[in-house]
């Protein structure tokens, strides 16, 4: 619903920008369906994350779809709930890269922000989903018990 403050969003709300180009790829216009699912270092990003959780690689067409792609993934139900806290924390850690690009003039580099997709979804599922005999070593092979 182009809610989320993109450039594009910002451009048509008459908030002056310099540009409405993405600052991450370059290549086309940013708007909320762009920076999280048709740009190239989104889709890098989502590639990383189904590849480290072991669900087949998808295309979403939406936001709503990369919400929704715990239920496609072909998980046992508390994998499922916890890929569904991965993709938030993604969605979370791209808005974030973005952020600090625009704002700081940070370049985005996919490892840093792969490695903190990791961190901050090990943390709330660690403290959130009951699971405090969750290991570092199994959560970063995505190998723990349901």
């Amino acid at each position: 619903m182009e809610r989320v403050t993109s450039l594009v969003s910002l451009a048509r709300r008459n908030v002056a920008v310099d540009s409405v180009v993405c600052l991450i790829c370059g290549m086309e216009e940013e708007t909320a369906e762009h920076l999280f699912n048709s740009c190239r270092f989104a889709q890098e990003i989502w590639g990383k994350v189904t590849n480290w959780c072991r669900v087949p690689d998808f295309f979403a067409f939406s936001i709503r779809d990369l919400l929704e792609a715990y239920k496609y993934a072909l998980l046992p139900k508390d994998k499922a709930k916890v890929f569904h806290a991965i993709c938030l924390t993604t969605l979370w850690c791209i808005w974030r890269a973005r952020n600090e690009a625009v704002f700081e003039g940070k370049p985005v580099r996919l490892e840093s922000v792969f490695g903190e997709i990791k961190g901050l979804s090990f943390l709330w599922v660690q403290n959130r989903a009951k699971k405090p005999s969750l290991s570092w070593n199994d959560w970063t092979r995505f190998d723990f018990g349901e």
